[in-house]
């Protein structure tokens, strides 16, 4: 009302049609309201100083009547807040008077951004004024909160995602099983599955366990196709599992594998010792010695076994008894004296034959009858003694004691082989005496011219088994002598004697040899005579 007044009362002092006395101020009107002359007045009905649009108004002096204004237009006068430029509210009424102007324009909110009637929060319309109320423009329909990691429904209560319509189905993880074991969900703006679950492996158990109809019962398995152990005793994986009817089956047909001593694991048990199956183990056993009975038990010891047996050999002796415990041996095969020289019933003490063994005896074989002691310097009847009760009265050579009873021998020729004979000196005064014929040979010679014939005899004196000392001599067929070694040495001695003659006459001699003891130690031993000619 003030604002209206101001703006008559300016608007008559601009153009002076108004002077300073004709103002009048009345008590009942506010300060600055004008009382102009000659004006016309119109009833305010609403008090809003506006006078009621289309009525006439009516001319009075100052001061004007109560409840009239100087001005009209009002198109509603009974309603203060209907006036020319008054707000144009969204009321579907004409508040500013003025048609032209739209319901509501003048209201604050007008084109501000607002959110329709669908379920989200978004701002996707403009407040605008239909038919007397505030009505937002959003036609976009509801916006669902998906899962980008964006508030797609600008409700920030609501989780990111709230509207997926595959949130909280069941689903899958990462793991290699096709099992629903979770639920879907949004983090990060991203589709996640809560299967955490790691992947469930079909066994063979008959069941689909990983949920996979197109694998096999049990194809993810860890022991299918593992190495595995059979029904039998040992520990050893010699077959292969295989899934069958929901159950693993070994392959395994093998038997048991015995641990026998070998220092191998044969059963495949770290359990159990080296050998304890070894059917020998423990057994009566043969130890290294010669005879096959069984004195000792076995045990495994380094991987091999061994026997208690440290008694000695048991020998197979000759008495009825397999004492080698050998059935293939004959009975006293090892006995010492089998096979031993041995003496007989006879009256020497010579070991003339062998033992044998018959009916669980010694036998022995000699059969040889007695045998007699002679003179040779052996031990004939081997009691120990040498030609013990020998005297010259058994020499097969006598008589030949004396150089006049000599024992002849053969024809001695020139140029031939060297002669040999044996015999033996005999105790008690023995001695041998010889007479041989040394004939002359055909020779290639003038006759009268003279020749040089040479007869050489050797002895060879006894050496075993011990040496006899035997002198040598050689005499003339008259008994003369010509040579002697009367050394008594224990080596061999040698006398020659040479003639001369004629060619084409007979120079054949005959010569005598002497043998005899050394100062008179006869001894009953061998020795050996050797003549020759040239």
């Amino acid at each position: 009302m003030r604002q209206v007044s101001l703006t008559v009362v300016f608007i008559l002092l601009i153009a002076g049609q108004v002077s300073a006395q004709d103002q009048i101020f009345s008590d009942d009107f506010e300060w600055g309201s004008i009382c102009a002359w000659n004006n016309l007045w119109y009833q305010d009905n609403d008090t809003d100083e506006w006078g009621a649009n289309g009525v006439a108004g009516i001319s009075v002096s100052c001061p004007p009547p109560a409840g009239y204004v100087t001005v009209k237009g009002d198109c509603d006068d009974y309603d203060e807040f209907v006036f020319p430029g008054a707000w144009e509210g969204c009321d579907f009424i004409d508040n500013d008077c003025d048609l032209s102007t739209e319901d509501g324009s003048d209201d604050l909110w007008l084109g501000d951004l607002c959110d329709g009637t669908d379920s989200d929060l978004c701002s996707e319309g403009v407040f605008d004024c239909l038919s007397g109320t505030q009505v937002c423009e959003d036609t976009t329909g509801n916006t669902p909160d998906l899962c980008d990691d964006t508030d797609d429904d600008c409700n920030p209560a609501t989780p990111d995602g709230a509207d997926e319509t595959w949130l909280s189905d069941p689903c899958d993880g990462a793991d290699s099983d096709l099992c629903v074991e979770g639920t879907y969900g949004c983090a990060g703006g991203l589709q996640i599955c809560s299967d955490n679950s790691s992947s469930s492996l079909d066994l063979c158990n008959g069941t689909d366990d990983d949920c996979d109809p197109a694998s096999v019962d049990g194809s993810e398995d860890p022991l299918s196709g593992a190495s595995c152990d059979g029904p039998d005793s040992d520990l050893c994986p010699e077959g292969i599992n295989s899934c069958s009817a929901g159950s693993l089956v070994c392959s395994d047909a093998s038997e048991s594998s015995t641990d026998v001593c070998n220092g191998i694991d044969d059963d495949c048990d770290p359990a159990s010792s080296d050998g304890d199956e070894d059917p020998q183990l423990g057994a009566a056993c043969d130890g290294p010695d010669s005879d096959l009975c069984l004195e000792g038990t076995s045990s495994c010891n380094g991987g091999a076994l061994t026997c208690s047996d440290n008694s000695s050999s048991s020998l197979d002796l000759c008495n009825g008894a397999d004492d080698d415990c050998d059935a293939a041996s004959a009975d006293g095969s090892e006995d010492p004296l089998l096979g031993a020289a041995c003496d007989g019933l006879d009256s020497d003490l010579c070991l003339e034959g062998v033992y044998s063994c018959s009916g669980g005896s010694l036998v022995c074989s000699d059969a040889t009858g007695s045998t007699t002691e002679l003179c040779n310097g052996i031990d004939d009847d081997c009691d120990g003694f040498v030609d013990e009760g020998i005297s010259a009265a058994i020499d097969d050579y006598e008589p030949n004691n004396g150089c006049s009873t000599p024992r002849s021998l053969p024809t001695i020729l020139e140029d031939a082989s060297e002669v040999h004979y044996s015999a033996t000196i005999y105790p008690s005064g023995d001695q041998d005496y010889y007479r041989f014929h040394a004939e002359e040979g055909n020779h290639n010679c003038s006759p009268g011219t003279s020749q040089t014939y040479r007869v050489t005899v050797r002895l060879a004196p006894p050496q075993s088994p011990n040496c006899s000392n035997y002198d040598l001599a050689l005499y003339s067929d008259s008994c003369s002598q010509l040579r002697i070694s009367s050394s008594g040495s224990c080596t061999q001695e040698t006398l020659t004697v040479e003639w001369g003659g004629t060619c084409g006459v007979d120079d054949s001699r005959y010569f005598r040899i002497g043998i005899f003891p050394y100062s008179g130690a006869w001894e009953c031993a061998q020795y050996d005579l050797y003549i020759s000619m040239d």
